[in-house]
């Protein structure tokens, strides 16, 4: 049951880091 939490987590984190990039490249581009 941990170690499910923990990689739902990372996957979460992964993807949050995803879309603040492109958020941020879409913000450096304009």
């Amino acid at each position: 049951m941990y170690v499910l939490s923990s990689k739902v987590l990372v996957l979460t984190f992964n993807f949050l880091g995803k879309l603040l990039s492109l958020f941020g490249f879409e913000r450096f581009l304009d």
